[in-house]
Formats: structure tokens, sequence, C-alpha cells
């Protein structure tokens, strides 16, 4: 594989990442805004309720980047094989657990600044944040160490059904428009399950076959 290719999928994966986090915290600040006029406007800003709902908001944003960048990895291992080794995996699922775990400092700032006497409720919502970053983690962490594994599988699914040619033909005579019809079916099933070198070498037979004069 290219190292080229891999570098780019994985400055690919970066730009991403940045656009992907600015449109989520965009979105966090607007829902965390929301909910504080909600929340004072019926009398339950400084209750554990709505440090329960800010959790929540806090950590869906996070998910929806993960969510996202497991996605393109998915994408662009398929594309490239290299990107489902557990060597390039590594280095996106550290990312994305420390990304996740920086949620429960994202939190207590949250608590610090809208309910600094949040006492005793304080250890209740941090508990709840490590519930969130375990499921996050190992949900996101689980996704891309499946990778490796569907690509094999997929492989797998190609090889056991093999492309087939059939050539038409009775009386000995050969209908040359069902060969190259059977042929170009052929060529574009090979394209599409990646064996693109087969795909050239049934292509120009194709092409031999129509070229030939002896066959016509």
């Amino acid at each position: 594989m290219d190292d080229t290719i891999v570098q780019d999928s994985l400055k690919l994966e970066e730009r991403n990442w940045s656009n992907w986090l600015a449109a989520a915290e965009k979105t966090r600040d607007r829902k965390l805004q929301e909910l504080a006029a909600t929340s004072a406007k019926n009398g339950v800003y400084c209750s554990g309720g709505r440090l329960k709902e800010d959790l929540e908001i806090i950590f869906a944003a996070r998910d929806e980047v993960v969510a996202k960048a497991v996605a393109l990895r998915r994408t662009l291992a398929t594309r490239n094989p290299v990107l489902a080794e557990a060597g390039t995996l590594a280095p996106l699922i550290s990312k994305i657990q420390n990304f996740i775990n920086m949620g429960v400092s994202q939190m207590e700032e949250q608590m610090s600044k809208t309910f600094p006497e949040v006492g005793a409720v304080r250890k209740t919502i941090l508990g709840l944040a490590g519930h969130e970053v375990a499921t996050l983690v190992g949900r996101a962490t689980n996704d891309l160490e499946n990778i490796p594994l569907e690509l094999r599988l997929k492989q797998k699914e190609n090889e056991s059904s093999p492309i087939s040619i059939q050539v038409s033909g009775n009386s000995g005579i050969v209908d040359l428009g069902s060969v190259v019809g059977d042929l170009n079916n052929s060529v574009q099933a090979l394209n599409e399950s990646g064996q693109r070198d087969l795909a050239d070498a049934i292509e120009k037979l194709g092409f031999a076959i129509r070229e030939t004069k002896e066959l016509h």
C-alpha cells in the first residue's frame, strides 16, 4: 500500500474531526443554553436533574464526533486495508479514549460555573460521567477493532462467490453478442468487488474477441 495514500487518509480524518467537533460543540452549547433558560424558568436550575441533563448533552456531543470518526475509518479501511491494521488503529483508539475522558473535566467545569454549591450531588454526577465514559469508550473501541474482522469476512464472501462466464450458442455457432455481454457483466461485478486486476484481464479478453476476425 502506498504510504502517501495512507497519510492522505489520516489527514482527511483529522480535517473531518475538526469540522465535526466544531459543529458538535455549537449544537452542545445551544442545547445547554436552552436547558439553562428552561430550568431557570421552571425553578429547577439548581438541581441534580438539570445537571444530569447537562451531562447527557455534553457526552452526546462527544459521541456524535466519535461515531462519525469510526464510520469514516471503516469506509477508508475498505479501500486501504492498512488502515484496519492494529498499529494503524491504535492511535485513533487512543485519541477517541482521551477525547471521551475529557468529557468528565468538561462536566466538572460546567458544575463549577452553574452550580458551585453542588456539594453531595457532585459525587453522583461524576459517577454518572464515569459510566458514560466507560460505555462510549467500550463501544467505540469494539467498533474499531471489529473493522479488520469485517474486512476478512467480506473477502471470504467474495472468494466464495466466484464470477462465472457463460457462453451461449448451439449447433457449433457461438453468439458473440452474448459472449461479450457476459464478459462485460463479469467485468462490472469484479470491479464492484474490488478485483480490478482480474476485471482488467477479462476486459482485454472481451476486446480481443471483438477484434478477432476468425470469430466473426
